[in-house]
């Protein structure tokens, strides 16, 4: 007798695991609300209305962001002890309150603040943590497809409020009902949120995919043989920070995402001073988030078949060859697939990168391992549009900064080919061998 009582499978006519996935994707898009793309719009607006200096609002941005990254190594655990069900509604109430504030609020303090928490819990409660941690408990099979849809519904849905976001302006008259109106949003999320969403399959006495389980220990992942059937059990943080191989993933994401986050950043202004219309660089930029986001998906399901580290691999070669092609003369047609091949690889293949942790590292302390990781990444992403604007600055263009990009991609490229599937502590030699 172990004391445990055997749960009977819930009776749904599929598994229960889209239902987590949609709910997920939905969290994910709504948390678009506080991210640089949308306040991008809401930048001149509240410049103008308040009387501050672009300056000082967008310093908000930067010190959320930053924030953000932090508070995701707090987030993790949490989502690994609690899961999705308790997290992502909290974080959303407290996040639509934010919003609610920002609408409201009167003074540069109480943006920077009501800002931070808003960008800080919408990143690790509803997006980014959060979801992904759920997809890697709920499928192993399609779990690269679940990842990409997942990591597909943040910038979509910053795509789309950032498109919505001047008709939002008329409609409603003004910055302030909007911040309101998006707030509403992200609080409505949280209500169906916390009676749809579980933990892990296992809690409904499933299984991931809905299918036989695992040949492994409870909470083990697919390993680098998972193909040939065989199975690895699952890394503690602290375990998996003791592997080279996280390190060299954790540099490698942060070196190409430092690249990716300056074009993206700076790219209409680089296409403007290249001689191409204001229209050619706005749809460039829109062309960038939409691969962007449908990138995920591609890559996720890429996974599912072939090795995710030679597809990382594969997709930092041609974000490289993409920025050589930077460093000729512009043509229309030369921004609109640079910013398409940018947005497919370099700004696509983070799908690929939580894929790969998942394979490495296990389920059962994934959310910890990815707040660990997150702080890095999300730094390297505040700090991509600042050194492109020091180099410009300094050199009076963008193709220096480019130039120094193509090595970027290259050490990242061999970064990842360096990061083998690490063998656990407890691994015995035979195993290990």
């Amino acid at each position: 007798m172990t004391g445990r009582t055997e749960r009977a499978p819930i009776q749904t006519p599929f598994f229960y695991g889209w239902v987590i996935l949609a709910v997920s994707m939905a969290g994910s898009f709504l948390a678009a609300g506080s991210n640089q793309l949308f306040m991008g719009v809401m930048l001149k607006p509240i410049s103008e209305d308040v009387g501050w200096s672009r300056t000082a609002v967008a310093g908000a941005f930067t010190v959320g962001t930053i924030a953000a990254g932090i508070g995701s190594a707090f987030m993790g655990p949490l989502v690994d002890r609690f899961g999705q069900r308790i997290v992502l509604p909290v974080g959303a109430v407290l996040a639509g309150c934010a919003l609610f504030v920002i609408g409201g609020m009167q003074s540069l303090a109480q943006f920077y603040l009501a800002y931070i928490v808003a960008r800080t819990l919408a990143q690790g409660a509803m997006a980014g943590v959060a979801p992904t941690t759920a997809m890697v408990h709920w499928f192993v099979r399609r779990r690269g497809r679940a990842i990409g849809l997942v990591n597909m519904s943040l910038p979509l849905g910053g795509a789309t409020l950032a498109f919505l976001g001047p008709y939002l302006l008329d409609f409603f008259g003004g910055w302030r009902p909007v911040f309101a109106f998006t707030g509403t949003l992200t609080i409505l999320i949280a209500l169906p949120a916390f009676w749809l969403l579980r933990r892990r399959p296992e809690d409904l006495g499933l299984l991931p995919d809905g299918g036989l389980p695992p040949a492994g220990p409870a909470g083990a992942t697919p390993g680098p043989g998972a193909r040939r059937g065989r199975e690895t059990p699952p890394f503690t943080l602290a375990q998996a920070v003791r592997t080279p191989a996280l390190w060299l993933l954790i540099a490698s994401q942060s070196i190409a995402t430092v690249a990716s986050s300056t074009f993206g950043f700076h790219q209409s202004s680089f296409f403007t001073d290249e001689g191409l219309s204001l229209a050619v660089a706005t749809l460039a930029v829109s062309m960038f988030g939409l691969a962007g986001a449908l990138s995920s998906t591609a890559w996720g399901f890429l996974s599912e078949r072939f090795d995710e580290r030679w597809l990382s691999m594969a997709a930092l070669a041609v974000a490289s060859g993409t920025m050589v092609l930077l460093l000729l003369p512009q043509s229309d047609a030369s921004a609109l697939l640079t910013s398409f091949l940018m947005g497919f690889t370099g700004r696509g293949q983070g799908a690929l990168f939580n894929v790969l942790q998942a394979r490495y590292y296990g389920r059962n302390s994934y959310g910890a391992i990815t707040g660990f990781i997150t702080p890095f990444q999300m730094t390297a992403l505040g700090m991509g549009p600042l050194l492109g604007s020091a180099i410009h600055d300094a050199f009076g263009q963008y193709q220096t900064a480019f130039t120094l990009y193509i090595a970027f991609y290259w050490v990242a490229i061999v970064m990842i080919f360096l990061a083998r599937a690490p063998h656990h502590p407890r691994a015995t030699p035979a195993a290990a061998a």
